[in-house]
């Protein structure tokens, strides 16, 4: 078993499916995922490394002069919110002509605009019509974390929140006015039926492939963490528990494609989400609850609603037992929700969920060096908004990538250059890299494919040159467009796959097809992001993955 898990966190061989994605449904197909053994796609890899013929090498010395000056990162990345409304369109509007009405935040698994998530939205838009409504209701969908941030920083407070679970609301001294709006659990996913206890056991002794979502923006994933923590381990033990994890997920649907692809025994997962996505097998249309077993764990996610503006109670309240009447109820049920009410649930309190996230973010690699190469866009569809909210990227990753990671830096547009090769990201690296990303200038079209060829040559010759180093290898393509100068889709995708290093993909103005495509190949996350929320969203996902 430990030999399959270092090569699923590296090498990712011998994947049984492929898995592509519509909207909020997996379609889960039988085939061949890796064309080649890793050693043929080594070779293969050069060859398309030789074709790739408008290739520069900055020196990285050229990058010492310091004119980007110093930059020190936030500590908090609550610094990088935007306002709130900037960008953000609500699940459902107030009415126009009511002279009360309250904003709402909600977790996402019951307030987004999908078939199987959209509960409270239903909830919502049938109080707005009532004719004794005390008021009417404007409705946000956001993840627990990020609405988190936002109200411990200050900088927007809405009117109520309910989020997925009360691990959110103890950090700030909350007490839900409302224990539950729709009943949910946190569970563990595996085709045995195991517990929490029995997964940390196996994790422990090497015999089973295991992963969870980031606990900085997972309600599941945070409850992970703190059950491990209190009720069955301790923080002193958790680096070397981290060290045989399979897979941290930054999102769901990673987690859920890493799962459909054979690569986890068992994954975390809520309730709701797993008696509802749709995974097609084949001709067969079925639920995720048809193939694994999910057996409940840590405090329960029954959507607390905590009143925060007290000249809005009455009209709160009035809408919360809307919510809890048995028409609104049955709704719920309807949607995945209201199971596992026999389960009472691990109590724990999370006062200390900010120090239990750091200790996370310390050891989430397990000790393991994190080498990368981020690939950057400067063609000419970035000039612009899109190459300052890029730098702007990057310069947050380099207040959030530890010292002791390594890191290259590749851009493209009609032709590929090295800016810098990868080297340990200590001060010098850390001002080469700002200066290099300071010195950006868009150019020509768009070499996506040549570009990632480059990046992983360079992480295949790192890897030779060191092969006593037990790291883990990503690549991070950060672009707006589609591939149209180089080498294509066809010639490269199977010999991506088959290396088995994950491409991980943020995507300017909602990214493409191709970048869903990529970071499919290997269980990594596409991030759509915009000119509105690119510093806090990017600053969050680096956090999460370095």
């Amino acid at each position: 078993m430990l030999k399959r898990r270092r090569f699923l966190k590296i090498l990712s061989l011998c994947l049984p499916v492929v898995l592509t994605f519509t909207g909020c449904q997996d379609v889960y197909e039988d085939s061949d995922v890796n064309k080649y053994t890793y050693d043929e796609a080594v070779s293969n890899l050069r060859k398309l490394y030789g074709k790739v013929t408008d290739l520069t090498y900055d020196s990285p010395s050229i990058y010492d002069t310091n004119n980007s000056g110093f930059w020190y990162p936030e500590e908090d990345i609550s610094a990088f919110l935007p306002d709130f409304d900037t960008g953000r369109l609500p699940a459902v509007n107030a009415n126009r002509g009511d002279s009360v009405t309250a904003i709402i935040l909600s977790s996402t698994e019951k307030a987004t605009a999908n078939d199987t998530d959209r509960w409270l939205i239903d909830v919502a838009e049938a109080y707005n019509q009532k004719s004794d409504r005390k008021g009417s209701i404007t409705l946000y969908g956001i993840a627990s974390g990020e609405a988190f941030d936002y109200i411990r920083s200050g900088k927007f407070i809405p009117d109520a929140w309910t989020p997925s679970n009360t691990l959110w609301g103890d950090p700030l001294n909350l007490k839900p006015d409302y224990e539950r709006l729709a009943g949910n659990v946190a569970g563990i996913a595996s085709k045995e039926g195991l517990s929490i206890e029995q997964v940390i056991e196996r994790v422990e002794t090497g015999n089973i492939n295991f992963g969870y979502t980031n606990p900085f923006a997972s309600s599941t994933g945070a409850n992970f963490l703190l059950q491990y923590i209190y009720n069955y381990r301790n923080a002193d033990s958790f680096a070397d528990f981290q060290r045989n994890i399979a897979l941290m997920s930054y999102t769901t649907l990673q987690m859920r494609s890493a799962a459909l692809s054979g690569t986890l025994d068992a994954f975390v997962y809520e309730s709701q989400q797993f008696a509802t996505g749709k995974v097609k097998i084949g001709s067969e249309t079925t639920t995720l609850d048809t193939v694994y077993t999910l057996v409940p764990f840590g405090v329960r996610h029954d959507n607390p609603f905590y009143v925060l503006n007290e000249s809005k109670r009455a009209l709160l309240e009035d809408f919360a037992e809307f919510a809890l009447s048995r028409d609104m109820q049955s709704k719920a049920t309807s949607y995945g929700f209201n199971r596992f009410d026999d389960y009472k649930g691990q109590n724990i309190v999370a006062s200390n969920l900010i120090v239990d996230q750091k200790l996370y973010q310390e050891n989430k690699t397990g000790g393991k060096p994190v080498v990368s190469v981020f690939v950057c866009d400067v063609s000419g569809s970035m000039d612009g908004t899109p190459l300052a909210a890029l730098k702007e990227s990057l310069r947050n990753a380099a207040g959030i990538i530890p010292n002791s990671n390594y890191i290259g830096f590749v851009t493209f547009a009609d032709d590929v250059k090295v800016n810098l090769p990868i080297a340990q990201f200590d001060n010098t690296m850390r001002n080469r890299f700002l200066e290099a990303v300071s010195s950006l200038q868009t150019r020509g079209g768009t070499a996506i494919f040549s570009g990632i060829t480059v990046a992983l040559n360079m992480l295949i010759d790192y890897k030779e040159a060191n092969p006593g180093t037990d790291a883990i290898y990503r690549v991070f393509v950060l672009t707006d467009g589609e591939n149209n100068r180089g080498l294509n889709r066809n010639s490269t995708f199977d010999t991506f796959r088959s290396l088995g290093i994950p491409i991980y993909c943020i995507g300017y103005n909602n990214g493409s097809e191709d970048l869903d495509a990529l970071a499919g190949l290997n269980e990594a996350a596409h991030i759509r992001i915009n000119d509105q929320n690119v510093g806090y969203a990017l600053a969050n996902f680096f956090r999460a993955e370095f």
